[in-house]
């Protein structure tokens, strides 16, 4: 009996266990899933529907820092703090639309092959004469071509400022074709860039760069360039025309291409190299171009400067000299200055034309007056001394006998000019 009843209790307790577990089982299955969380895993905002896209991550960054943002990238307004020093490991860019801002006495030291690019964003870098700006390479000995510079890419914004910075030894190769401290690779339009009172020196290739269409500066003055492997500058020729007087170089400036708005070129002491054709005319708007007295450009082989090509256009030229670029310059070494027929308003006063009259594209001759009339409208050429020319003149029978009279006071190899005699 007591057996039997012990047997009994026995499957009774295992029953009891058996049903306890399928309880806690099913409590376990029926649960809710975790806060945030769907009963398939995925969190709400991972969850698929057709109404609604995954929340993107929120931007990081921003504010006043003296620390370079995850991802080197500048994508909220920030602002390194005065006296702030950092080692740039990655480059920096600025892109979707922020605004870095460098207070004075930042210090940026770049790594080899890095750079400060502005994307699609804006660099304010205000230093002061006390206090100024540095960027600079990273290297324990700096020398020049150590770091990409400054790049102004296409998407760049308005209102780019450099104000008593330094860029020293930069001008590695980078994504541009172009090497220097300064690169203004693209632009959107004239007037987008600033600088001012900085000091642009020891740089590799150049010391600016800009070679961009509509990228004429909204302010250029105050500067100071040395020892910038060779050129101080490499511009368009619109581009020079929104540079000031007053700047300081130690080497060359060169440039070239077309002149579409009216410009000066800024007055400087040493002569300015002209790499290309330089072409005045527009007929929308027809420019002038005026060259500072003193000036002296010097022409690299095969080009020339072409008055009222491509449109009206006009120049103004008093006591400057057009030469060759050869270290030992001859007659027909390059173009010459040619007077196109839409030229109009023009004045060639007391010039020098030195080693010109190469076949040209238009005439040859040191100077060339396209078309059939006497002297272009509205020109005026008086004391022009050509010298060493490989041909003088290119042009009517009658506008080389209106350059031949008295009264102009234009010579030939330091005689009056004369028209060569017809054979």
């Amino acid at each position: 009996m007591r057996k039997s009843l012990f047997i009994v209790l026995t499957l009774a307790m295992a029953l009891a266990l058996v049903a306890c577990g399928k309880k806690k089982d099913e409590k376990k299955t029926d649960a809710p899933a975790p806060a945030g969380m769907q009963a398939d895993g995925m969190s709400p905002d991972m969850a698929a529907t057709p109404d609604m896209a995954p929340t993107p991550p929120e931007k990081t960054g921003g504010g006043t820092v003296c620390a370079l943002p995850e991802g080197a990238r500048i994508v909220k307004d920030t602002t390194f703090s005065k006296d702030c020093k950092l080692t740039v490991e990655d480059g920096l860019e600025i892109d979707e639309g922020a605004t870095l801002t460098l207070e004075p006495g930042v210090r940026l030291a770049f790594k080899v092959e890095r750079g400060l690019i502005v994307k699609n964003g804006k660099l304010v870098a205000k230093g002061t004469a006390e206090a100024p700006i540095v960027l600079t390479s990273a290297n324990p000995t700096p020398a020049a071509g150590d770091w990409n510079g400054v790049i102004f890419d296409e998407q760049h914004l308005l209102g780019q400022v450099m104000e008593f910075v330094t860029v020293e030894y930069a001008g590695h190769e980078n994504f541009t074709s172009y090497k220097g401290g300064v690169v203004v690779n693209a632009s959107q339009g004239d007037g987008r860039l600033t600088i001012t009172n900085c000091v642009i020196r020891n740089n590799a290739g150049n010391g600016l760069v800009n070679l961009a269409d509509k990228a004429a500066f909204a302010k250029f003055e105050g500067n100071t360039f040395e020892k910038n492997g060779g050129n101080a500058m490499h511009l368009l020729a619109q581009t020079l025309g929104s540079v000031a007087d007053g700047n300081k170089y130690d080497e060359k400036i060169t440039f070239s291409g077309r002149v579409s708005r009216t410009a000066t070129f800024p007055k400087v002491a040493l002569p300015f190299y002209v790499d290309g054709n330089i072409d005045v005319g527009d007929d929308a708007a027809p420019p002038t171009l005026t060259i500072p007295e003193g000036t002296v450009l010097r022409f690299k082989g095969e080009t020339g400067l072409f008055v009222a090509a491509d449109g009206t256009g006009a120049l103004v030229a008093k006591k400057v000299t057009f030469t060759s670029h050869s270290p030992t310059p001859k007659s027909g070494d390059w173009y010459g200055v040619t007077l196109r027929e839409k030229t109009t308003g023009t004045t060639i006063e007391e010039c020098t034309l030195e080693f010109a009259g190469k076949d040209g594209p238009i005439g040859t001759g040191a100077l060339v007056i396209e078309g059939d009339n006497v002297v272009p409208a509205g020109a005026t050429i008086k004391k022009l001394a050509i010298k060493g020319a490989a041909k003088a003149f290119g042009g009517p029978e009658a506008a080389c006998a209106e350059l031949a009279k008295a009264d102009h006071a234009n010579t030939l190899d330091d005689k009056p000019f004369s028209c060569p005699k017809e054979e």
